[in-house]
């Protein structure tokens, strides 16, 4: 199933289009809004957030997989493959 949401740049800002908000396919978005933040930021669910900007130093990477991937679940992701490398996270998934 696509999800489509007012899309964001690289920034997290709303992109405009034509004047009016753009809007895509917001699964990517998704998943970046939910490494990107920590649990608390969010008011009507204080639990989600993974905060890997605090956890780039964090030698434990695996427990970090296993979080974002608990967490990408529960909001209805199914994930293909989740996996982490020098380049980044590697994700492949759908709601």
């Amino acid at each position: 199933m696509k999800v489509f949401d007012l899309n964001l740049d690289n920034n997290f800002d709303l992109e405009i289009q034509n004047g009016d908000f753009k809007v895509s396919e917001s699964t990517y978005n998704h998943v970046l809004l939910h490494c990107a933040t920590m649990q608390g930021e969010w008011k009507d669910a204080p639990l989600l957030g993974v905060g890997l900007v605090q956890q780039i130093n964090n030698s434990d990477s695996q427990s970090l997989l296993v979080e974002l991937k608990k967490q990408l679940e529960i909001d209805g992701i199914t994930l293909n493959k989740l996996k982490m490398n020098n380049q980044g996270i590697e994700f492949d998934g759908e709601y």
